[in-house]
C-alpha cells in the first residue's frame, strides 16, 4: 500500500530520486536488486518444503530451518520484499516511494516480526534463542 501512495503521488508530484543522467544505472541497480530480491524471496519456502515443515510460525512446524538465507537472515523473506521495494523504486527513479517505506518496516518490526519470534520460542524454545543469539534479525 505504502509503495502505491507513493506511486500516485509520483505521478501528479514529480520527485525524482536520481538525477536524469543517472537514471540508467539507477535502473540497472534495480534490475539487479530486483532478481536477487527474488532469489532471496524463492529460496526461504524451498527450504520449508524441503524440510517439510509450514511457512507460517504459528502453524505445525516440524523443524528449525537454519540453512540457505537464514544462516545470514533470521527473516530472509521480509529483507528480501524490502530489497525489492528498493530495486523497484530504482526502476521508477522516484523518491516518493522510498519516503513511504519506514511504513511497512515499521509494522514488520513492531508487530509481525515479534508475534512470530515469540511463536517460534514457544515452539522451539532454546534452540531458537541460540539461534537468535547467533544470527542477526535483518542483517
Amino acid at each position: 500500500m505504502s509503495f502505491g501512495v507513493g506511486s500516485i503521488l509520483a505521478r501528479f508530484l514529480p520527485l525524482p530520486l536520481v538525477p536524469h543522467v543517472l537514471r540508467y544505472p539507477a535502473q540497472v541497480l534495480g534490475v539487479i536488486a530486483i532478481v536477487a530480491a527474488v532469489v532471496l524471496i524463492a529460496s526461504a519456502p524451498l527450504l520449508f518444503l524441503m524440510h517439510r515443515t509450514t511457512l507460517v510460525p504459528h502453524g505445525n512446524a516440524q523443524a528449525l530451518v537454519l540453512g540457505g538465507p537464514f544462516r545470514i537472515s533470521r527473516n530472509p523473506m521480509y529483507l528480501g520484499l524490502t530489497i525489492a521495494y528498493l530495486g523497484v523504486t530504482l526502476l521508477r527513479a522516484s523518491a516518493w516511494p522510498l519516503l513511504f517505506l519506514a511504513i511497512p518496516l515499521w509494522v514488520v518490526r513492531s508487530k509481525t516480526i515479534p508475534f512470530e519470534e515469540a511463536a517460534m520460542t514457544r515452539l522451539f524454545g532454546d534452540e531458537y534463542r541460540a539461534y537468535q543469539r547467533r544470527v542477526r534479525r535483518w542483517l
